[in-house]
């Protein structure tokens, strides 16, 4: 290239169009020098200078760049320019300097070119207080690194922004026009600035690698994407807009309108809640999902309206315990609509909240799709169903909390077969308290309901928690395979389970069924109850088996344990067994049978408490075989409904007063095998019985005579016990009347001790190795009346274990007659506000007015083992 023959003064020419100012040389001479010559310009500007001077404008004469010689080159007017510090008309090209205004109302740089195409690299641009480091009016600028200090401006005409590695100091900004700028930043760092698009028009935004970003909002109909960056929060004001979030992380939506999708992968998106129309993002979440559905996840508050899943394997997770989503108060039908095409979709850690009282949709959740599931789902204060899962395969409703709602969660067989439901471990109450608009009488903790020809083929109820419902525990009809097990049933205002007709092959297993029918209708105060007045139900091959069933009904209604209602159709081949049934005013067991040709066949009822298995029958017998005189049998069962007592089944009928009600223990009456057992609490739960007839001493009146006797233990002592506590006695330190005792010493060791209260003196013998903790044990004490601690034996699950002798060591007579009362499961040492409380469980307490003999001890033994299981 020829070589200008003239340069700026002070300017020197280098070769290549390079001219190298010198300090205090005119920038703009410099560039109208390159502009008249044309060609490629390279203007370098003298190190750590300051170039005061502004309104800095090329002609396009030629393609110029302007480059600081180090980092410290400013361009700094110290007076207002016109127009701005560098006024970008044409092509420029701008590296390595400073450029600062002086004055807010002027820009550092303005870009106003139509076909210029200019560069900023490494530069710092700045602006004055709340003025623009950057306004762009029109055309298109790249940046590659440095900084703008003050807000960049897009405005008046269409604006394209490429931005690589830049610091925005400001905000960025587009003004509120009808435009379609187009800007794309890359590895861009915001310090908390905001990126706020006010252009209603079609403006693209894309970010990839954006960080410490506040708020980006969206006003126009264009697409925004945001990829793997750091945002505080994001808003989408315009309908037609759409915002795309790919990775990063986005803090909280807001904005009333528009869609905004996080995708994590392809078959992943994220959705926050903005606190209105959150519908719109779920929808869009779902459609963009692929064909084969994925994990959207919902995060925050949301308020929504209808929204239809179609797609299948879509699943819809919250944040545990901390997503909500609230339907809008304009809700047509149903918050969530599961179509049969969602096949293996559903909700997972949500909160739904709903209006029971004003909000007039029918369903929370209404699914027809094949393998739906709801885990660890809130359905509260909703309306006529919370849930209603229709004609499907292999649904799953688990860990749920269903309550306050118009009506219970409804499972409908309607007109199609309903296939492996399981309803498992989910809390399900105080729904149907309040009636909702449209009124309904199924308020069920579950309802299994078949309509139009449908059945239930292998239905599982299992540990659930459904209690406080304005209707039944369960509801089920027409079912094959059913089990209803290891639920808690109570205070419902009608049946604890209600098996209505049609049901085949069914078990009904360990549940606790107490305190339901409080609605005082007829025939509501029932526990377990199969069929009704209205006949026509046909229910066969059902087990009702180690159920606790109890205190149902009320004063004002009938009150049932177990009920069978056959009026026209058949309920047949029933068996009952293994239950505690008890507390009901009216019957425990009722059959109303009321078709003498087709019901009431095969019903077999055995086994149950309180009505004494037959098992439990023949123990007894044996074991007053072995016993000979016995003085007292104590089995923790009882055949007329006692609740204080625990019966002897000796002739004597020397019953013990429990402390309370037995059902009032902290642990209540359990199965053990075919027998019953006791937990006691350590500090208020006992037995005794007054004795002053000395029903119960094995000492002549006299008091110089021992007679011999046995006892009979059956515990298992909680690690509390075994620093010491009384099993059985007659023994009261206080007055002193010592006679008997039987306990756990301090070191865990069982221990007998025989009291001749006139001398001060005791024999007795101890089993030097500790019972272990929570282990059943059977103990049989014996004694041959030798006033001798060798006539004294303990015996261990049959096996004689006393290794020590236990006595005072002075001269012994004999015990007397004295006339404390027996007491079991505390030592009586001056009453029970100081005794010494056994903490553990206990089965069976015998006393008998011989000694055992080793093989009577064993036989005993094995005879108790084999009917308790231990």
């Amino acid at each position: 290239m020829v070589m200008a023959t003239k340069t700026p003064q002070g300017a020197r020419l280098n070769p290549q169009n390079t001219l190298e100012l010198s300090q205090g040389m005119s920038i703009q001479t410099a560039i109208d020098t390159a502009d008249a010559h044309g060609g490629f310009w390279v203007i370098l500007l003298y190190p750590s200078t300051t170039y005061n001077e502004g309104d800095l404008t090329t002609t396009g004469g030629a393609l110029i760049t302007i480059r600081g010689m180090d980092e410290h080159v400013m361009i700094a007017p110290a007076a207002a320019p016109t127009t701005a510090v560098i006024n970008i008309t044409e092509t420029l090209y701008l590296e390595n300097i400073t450029v600062i205004s002086p004055d807010a109302a002027i820009p550092a740089v303005l870009v106003n070119t139509a076909t210029g195409a200019p560069t900023i690299t490494d530069c710092n641009i700045i602006g004055e207080g709340v003025g623009y480091s950057l306004q762009m009016t029109r055309g298109s600028v790249d940046v590659h690194r440095g900084s703008f200090s003050g807000d960049v401006h897009l405005s008046t005409v269409r604006c394209l922004m490429d931005c690589y590695f830049t610091t925005f100091l400001g905000d960025l900004i587009t003004a509120a026009e009808p435009l379609n700028h187009d800007i794309d930043l890359m590895s861009c760092e915001f310090t908390g600035g905001n990126i706020t698009s006010l252009a209603t028009g079609a403006t693209v935004l894309a970010i990839e690698g954006g960080s410490d970003i506040g708020t980006i909002t969206d006003s126009g109909t264009g697409l925004f994407t945001i990829t793997g960056s750091y945002v505080d929060s994001v808003s989408c004001l315009n309908a037609g807009g759409e915002i795309r979030i790919r990775g990063g992380t986005v803090n909280t939506w807001v904005g009333t309108n528009g869609t905004i999708l996080w995708y994590i992968t392809s078959g992943e998106m994220k959705v926050l809640g903005r606190g209105a129309l959150d519908d719109i993002n779920i929808m869009a979440a779902h459609d963009a999902l692929p064909a084969t559905g994925g994990l959207i996840h919902l995060l925050g508050s949301f308020s929504a309206e209808d929204m239809t899943i179609t797609k299948p394997g879509v699943v819809l997770q919250g944040q545990k315990d901390s997503t909500v989503i609230a339907p809008t108060a304009a809700l047509g039908a149903t918050l969530f609509f599961f179509a049969n095409t969602a096949i293996g979709s559903g909700l997972r850690d949500l909160i739904i909240d709903g209006d029971v009282n004003t909000n007039i949709l029918t369903w929370l959740i209404h699914s027809f799709a094949d393998q739906f599931f709801c885990s660890y789902v809130t359905l509260r204060n909703g309306p006529s169903y919370p849930l209603f899962v229709q004609c499907a395969d292999d649904v799953l409703i688990e860990h749920s909390f269903i309550h306050d709602n118009g009506l219970g969660p409804t499972i409908a067989a309607d007109g199609s077969d309903v296939y492996r439901l399981r309803f498992i471990f989910n809390d399900s109450y105080n729904n149907g308290q309040v009636d909702p608009p449209a009124g309904n009488a199924d308020r069920m903790g579950v309802q299994l309901e078949s309509a139009g020809g449908g059945m239930f083929y292998a239905p599982l109820v299992q540990g659930n928690n459904l209690y406080n419902n304005d209707g039944c525990g369960i509801w089920i009809s027409a079912s094959i395979d059913a089990r209803i097990v290891d639920n808690r049933i109570y205070n419902n205002d009608q049946q604890g389970i209600f098996v209505l007709g049609g049901n085949v092959d069914g078990v009904i297993d360990n549940n606790l069924v107490r305190e339901n029918g409080a609605d005082g209708a007829a025939g509501y105060g029932t526990g377990i109850q199969f069929g009704d007045n209205a006949g026509g139900w046909n229910t066969s091959g059902w087990n009702i088996t180690n159920n606790i069933v109890r205190d149902n009904g009320s004063d004002a209604a009938q009150r049932r344990g177990i009920r069978i209602w056959c009026s026209d159709g058949s309920i047949n081949n029933i068996r009952i067994t293994g239950n505690q049934v008890s507390g009901h005013k009216q019957w425990q067991f009722d059959f109303d049978i009321l078709d003498d040709t087709n019901g009431g066949t095969g019903i077999d009822i055995r086994d149950n408490y309180p009505v004494m298995p037959h098992e439990v029958r023949d123990a007894i017998a044996d074991v007053l075989g072995e016993l000979g005189p016995a003085d007292g049998l104590w089995v923790c069962i009882r055949e007329d409904g006692g609740f204080n007592v625990v019966a002897d089944l000796t002739r004597h009928g020397r019953d013990l007063a429990a402390s309370k009600n037995l059902w009032d223990f902290d642990t209540e009456p359990m199965f053990k095998s075919k027998g019953v057992f006791l937990t006691f609490n350590g500090s208020d739960e006992y037995m005794s019985r007054a004795d002053a007839g000395h029903l119960f001493s094995f000492a002549n009146a006299a008091g110089n005579d021992d007679s011999p006797f046995s006892i009979i233990l059956i515990l298992s002592p909680a690690a509390g016990a075994l620093a010491g506590a009384t099993l059985l006695a007659k023994y009261e330190e206080n007055t002193p009347s010592r006679e008997w005792i039987v306990r756990i010493d301090a070191n865990g060791y069982p221990e007998v001790e025989l009291y001749d209260e006139s001398a001060n003196e005791y024999i007795g013998r101890e089993d030097q190795t500790a019972l272990t903790a929570d282990t059943w044990t059977i103990l049989i004490v014996t004694y041959d009346g030798s006033e001798t601690s060798v006539g004294v034996k303990i015996y261990k699950d049959g096996v004689q274990v006393d290794d020590a002798d236990h006595q005072s060591g002075g001269v012994y007579t004999a015990m007397e007659q004295l006339g404390p009362d027996l007491t079991g499961i505390y030592n009586v040492i001056g009453g029970p506000a100081n005794g010494n409380f056994y903490t553990g469980a206990g089965a069976w307490f015998g006393l008998t007015r011989k000694e055992l003999s080793a093989d009577e001890a064993w036989c005993v033994t094995q005879r108790l083992q084999g009917l308790l299981g231990i």
